[in-house]
């Protein structure tokens, strides 16, 4: 009896655990997503895994790159707006916590009586035991980069590559 008592304390806390990880995983993505909606380039790059950041040139780099690749269809009235799904499993690195969700891009084209979407598998880690995330959109890297990037986790979670965009025409 002792044993399935454990057995069951145990599932116990990791349900809770990977609930609390779960909530505070959609609440950064979500501020993420708000700052990028509302074109706050800045405080959405301070999201951003941290080596990424590094390597743009630092978070306002980071920004102005952001900027610039959303400027020309924001120029011609493309409308964003972004969606997560659940967090997949959580596993636990040397370097952190990580799991992978899938982060949906839509896309509105009203001069062409068009919306889209397309999905990409959003890399999320947490280097202080789940409190706070990071991410970095890992949808269109090839095994390769990823194996360079994230030697801790390939193999380990599924990335599923950034899938091709779905357009429909709207009235």
């Amino acid at each position: 009896m002792k044993k399935y008592f454990g057995i069951l304390l145990l599932m116990f806390v990791n349900c809770t655990a990977f609930a609390q990880y779960s909530n505070n995983i959609k609440r950064d993505a979500t501020q993420m997503i708000a700052h990028m909606i509302n074109k706050d380039y800045i405080a959405a790059a301070k999201y951003i895994m941290p080596k990424f950041i590094a390597a743009s040139g630092g978070p306002y780099s980071l920004a102005k790159s952001i900027e610039a690749s959303f400027a020309p269809m924001l120029q011609n009235g493309v409308q964003f707006d972004f969606s997560i799904d659940e967090p997949g499993a959580v596993i636990k690195t040397p370097s952190g916590l990580y799991t992978v969700m899938i982060q949906r891009t839509i896309l509105n084209i009203p001069s062409k009586k068009t919306r889209g979407y397309l999905d990409s598998s959003l890399l999320a880690l947490s280097t202080d035991k789940g409190k706070t995330w990071s991410f970095v959109d890992v949808g269109a890297m090839s095994d390769d980069q990823i194996k360079h990037y994230f030697p801790d986790v390939y193999g380990k979670l599924v990335i599923k590559p950034r899938g091709q965009p779905v357009y429909t025409q709207t009235e």
